[in-house]
């Protein structure tokens, strides 16, 4: 495990673009009944609609849904919301004031078009219908077809494109029912049967098979299915009969509490038209009473993921719920194991941006309440999380790039909205970033002190580089060179003006007449620094940038003294630099890298040298235009070995 280095220490919406890599997914609408699609490289979602009842509908304590949306997403974590792709009032058949557009589906067509299924209350009759508009895009625009499909009358369609190449059509409404389309998608087949139901004082004949026949008794609706290795599965909201659960264990132990709150359920089987074998739950009852939940499932890039509903940003009115995700896994025989709904939901958080901490594992007393406690309705500024002494929030799958940062804390002084923004220096809070497996990073996020901290969200910055982290001063002891023979203590003069618009300009007779120039009058004022490097290669535009100096257009003089405890036959000066450079000993030029060069090591070389036993001094000039400037040197032996049997000294 690779613990990144973390110093202690901000914070961005493109109109359409949400990004949260958490749950709920958006939090700038009610968006209920996700039906997600991967078409491409990308996944789009096709939610219902909540919003508060108007004027003009009569129940305020109902499902009020007046069009649709789109999102799409290439990561599962930047979600564009792609507006408005149908609306009540364009459905042909429909009540334009019915606000009934519940839970619908898309899919592309053999002909490459797009074919969203829809349902809505007509404008003739009573109960449901389903629609089709059709589209080129995914996005839209969508053209809804002058009547609905002859046969449906229910609610919540999914279509299953099945690998026998048919299509079939799944509704709720009175049931589950399943039906095989025609292939222009439009129509049942012709041989779809149908039979007399009694529903309540009324007969009624239902088109279509029955796909609960055999399944647990209980309210089923919104199916969604889908095909994996040679296996259907028919995924549905289920409220199983309480009297049932009261009297089976195994009930109870899938989670059931007889509350009447919709639990998710699957069933499998080897024919897309049943009979479906029932198999348990998917996902169970909500904890805090969310009457509804509604989904799909589908791959993308390797992974299954779930896709289901929660009122969230609605705690106190059930009918404005917002959609979320998390993964979902098989067991080998290909039974789904049970998805515990996660904060943290899926997709990549990026850490320069903002990290909600509350959307992480709580642990140590911590808990979350909501930033805006005033409006009871719309919640949409989130959470944030309270963190008493020794309580803790863990954040995973958090991308970071190579390097060293702060952290930047947003934290309320009280359940107040006034929000300050801190180092994390300035506050008892401790902050660790762990490398997963996946080359992502867990973050862990622990209040140390006594007293009882808010925080809404952190996030990271990239540090100013610090000169200790680049050097420190000498000390009186001599060293010896690293372990790949690399001088890394030097005496550096402090950057001399020499400006130059390019590096271009460095050719030899530029550079020997810039380097041998006198100085006096320019480094009167200039200190020389006698300084360890602590890598390397030594950062000359760190040792400028981290003091304020002057860092281009500049002159670099560095020297340093070596002690030879034998003759040295044979050995070459090998050196890299950024950008051009000379090189002395004992005052005399051995080696020249002149142009416009990148720092490389044994970049260029000096003809054979003999340093007799003894001191003797290495001195380095380095010139730069507009880009950076550094250096390494080390001494080679006549097989191109580092020699190292030689001390530095501290003067």
């Amino acid at each position: 495990m690779n613990t990144k280095k973390l110093l202690l220490g901000m914070a961005m919406l493109c109109p359409a673009m949400i990004a949260i890599a958490q749950n709920p997914l958006v939090n700038t609408d009610f968006t209920a009944d996700p039906t997600a699609r991967v078409f491409g490289d990308r996944v789009y979602i096709y939610p219902s609609h909540d919003i508060p009842a108007p004027d003009d509908y009569a129940r305020k304590d109902w499902f009020c849904m007046a069009d649709y949306h789109v999102y799409s997403s290439d990561n599962l974590t930047d979600w564009t919301d792609h507006g408005v792709i149908l609306t009540q009032e364009q459905v042909p058949w429909g009540n334009p004031k019915a606000y009934s557009m519940w839970a619908p589906d898309c899919i592309q067509g053999k002909d490459g078009r797009y074919y969203f299924y829809f349902p809505d209350a007509p404008a003739e009759g009573q109960g449901f219908g389903v629609g089709v508009a059709i589209a080129d895009s995914p996005t839209g625009p969508f053209k809804p077809q002058p009547s609905r499909i002859e046969g449906i009358f229910g609610i919540d369609p999914c279509v299953l494109q099945a690998s026998d190449g048919h299509s079939y059509i799944f509704w709720g409404g009175g049931g589950l029912r399943e039906a095989q389309l025609k292939d222009n998608l439009l129509e049942l087949a012709d041989d779809t049967p149908s039979e007399v139901r009694k529903m309540g004082d009324r007969e009624m004949r239902m088109t279509g098979l029955d796909a609960a026949a055999g399944l647990p008794a209980g309210f089923k609706e919104g199916p969604f299915a889908f095909e994996r290795d040679g296996w259907y599965y028919l995924t549905y909201p289920w409220v199983p009969d309480s009297a049932a659960v009261a009297q089976s264990t195994e009930l109870q132990k899938l989670g059931m509490r007889m509350s009447g709150t919709e639990t998710l359920a699957y069933a499998m089987s080897r024919n897309p038209m049943g009979p479906w074998e029932f198999k348990g739950l998917i996902m169970a009852e909500s904890p805090t009473g969310c009457w509804t939940n509604h989904h799909s499932i589908i791959e993308f890039k390797g992974q299954w993921y779930l896709f289901y509903h929660h009122n969230d940003y609605s705690p106190g009115f059930d009918k404005n719920r917002s959609m979320r995700a998390d993964s979902l896994f098989f067991n080998p025989d290909g039974t789904i194991r049970q998805v515990i709904p996660t904060n943290r939901g899926i997709g990549v958080t990026d850490g320069l941006k903002h990290i909600q901490m509350d959307r992480g594992t709580l642990s140590g007393g911590a808990f979350i309440e909501y930033n805006n406690t005033s409006d009871t309705l719309h919640r949409f500024e989130g959470w944030k999380v309270r963190l008493p002494k020794g309580g803790k929030s863990v954040y995973g799958n958090v991308s970071l790039p190579e390097g060293e940062f702060q952290a930047l804390v947003s934290t309320t002084s009280s359940w107040g909205r006034r929000q300050q923004i801190k180092q994390l220096a300035e506050t008892t809070l401790q902050i660790t970033t762990t490398q997963q497996k996946n080359g992502l990073f867990t973050i862990e996020m622990v209040n140390n002190g006594k007293d009882t901290v808010d925080v809404d969200w952190i996030t990271f910055v990239t540090r100013k580089p610090l000169f200790s982290d680049y050097f420190e001063p000498s000390q009186g002891k001599s060293i010896l060179p690293d372990q790949n023979g690399f001088i890394r203590r030097w005496n550096i003069l402090d950057p001399i003006d020499k400006p130059n618009n390019t590096n271009t300009v460095f050719v030899d007779t530029y550079l020997r007449k810039a380097f041998n120039a006198d100085y006096s009058e320019q480094t009167r004022n200039l200190e020389w620094h006698q300084l360890d490097s602590k890598r390397w290669n030594v950062k000359l535009f760190r040792f400028a940038s981290c003091r304020d100096k002057q860092v281009y257009g500049v002159l670099f003089f560095a020297e340093t003294v070596i002690d030879c405890n034998e003759t040295l036959n044979n050995v070459r000066l090998s050196a890299g630099s950024n950008s051009a450079s000379m090189w002395w000993i004992d005052g005399k030029e051995v080696l020249l890298l002149s142009g416009d060069r990148r720092m490389v090591q044994d970049d260029g070389q000096s003809q054979r040298l003999t340093l007799k036993k003894g001191k003797h001094t290495i001195r380095c000039a380095v010139i730069n235009g507009p880009g950076m400037s550094d250096f390494c040197v080390r001494l080679l032996d006549s097989n191109g070995s580092p020699v190292t049997n030689y001390k530095i000294l501290s003067k």
